[in-house]
């Protein structure tokens, strides 16, 4: 599993790398802009351990100072070779999603958000937890 933080930086980052390499100016994962959005790439040798889309396998969570809430949007993301120039963790046997989550948890104008806000995503299903902690 590999997670990166959409931050509006990195989304307008994309935005202009994406119409550097295509020629096209296209808004890049712009779902996130306003909200708590995650690129989330994950790789399960189950073939049934990739969809996060279903709730009975997987539970998604996004904590911050004892505040709880789960994805508004969990939207399944194609066209591998659209992400692969943008994030690492993209590979032929990997699987793509866009998390959302409605309230902005995190406050990317805070210089060390590690101390100052205790937020963590947390992956988890009858195998595995994975958690992610900014």
């Amino acid at each position: 599993l590999t997670v990166t933080y959409l931050s509006d930086n990195l989304i307008g980052a994309l935005g202009e790398r994406y119409t550097r390499l295509y020629g096209v100016s296209e808004p890049v994962l712009s779902e996130a802009s306003s909200k708590t959005g995650f690129f989330v790439s994950i790789f399960s040798p189950a073939d049934k351990g990739y969809d996060l889309t279903d709730s009975d396998l997987w539970k998604v969570v996004l904590t911050s100072n004892d505040e709880k809430q789960s994805p508004s949007m969990i939207k399944p993301l194609r066209a591998k070779d659209r992400w692969a120039p943008f994030f690492s963790g993209v590979s032929e046997w990997s699987r793509e999603y866009l998390v959302i989550f409605d309230k902005k948890m995190l406050d990317p104008s805070l210089d060390e958000m590690v101390q100052k806000n205790n937020t963590k995503l947390i992956f988890s299903n009858a195998d595995a937890i994975v958690t992610v902690q900014w």
